[in-house]
């Protein structure tokens, strides 16, 4: 009978072990072209807990979170999504090179959908915390050439 050599397992577990932890923190940025257009409008939807950050009246980006959910970066402002100013801070979302925001679904290690972000810069990082903690990082412009 024959056996797997130890450096085989080894290997094995090398390329398989970080790949699993890896998941386990990973989130994902999927394009939502119809919660686009509700933010592009200044509607943001209920259900959501909505956060800024960047300038108080041109924000860099805006966040809504499943109210399960916890943000514990810094630099982000929680909005009251009832204030009549919500909606023209929304739309006032900088536009950086021209281009205008985009919606991107913030999704989970588990596939579900726990937020959205809302931006023209797509460059940021995102971690998960601890239970139903989640660190959204400010938008960064992608480094030039």
């Amino acid at each position: 009978m024959r056996t797997t050599p130890p450096i085989a397992i080894m290997i094995v577990l090398a390329l398989v072990i970080p790949s699993a932890a890896a998941t386990a923190d990973s989130t994902l940025l999927i394009h939502n072209p119809e919660m686009s257009k509700l933010l592009a409008a200044g509607n943001p939807p209920d259900g959501f807990v909505w956060y800024t950050t960047g300038r108080e009246s041109i924000p860099d980006a805006v966040i809504g979170l499943n109210p399960a959910w916890r943000q514990s970066a810094k630099f982000w402002r929680e909005i009251d999504p009832k204030s009549e100013n919500t909606g023209m801070l929304i739309q006032d979302v900088a536009k950086y090179s021209g281009k205008p925001p985009q919606a991107l679904d913030i999704v989970g290690p588990s596939g579900k959908i726990i937020g959205v972000y809302w931006s023209s810069i797509c460059w940021t990082i995102i971690r998960m915390g601890g239970e139903r903690e989640i660190r959204v990082y400010r938008p960064a412009l992608p480094p030039r050439p």
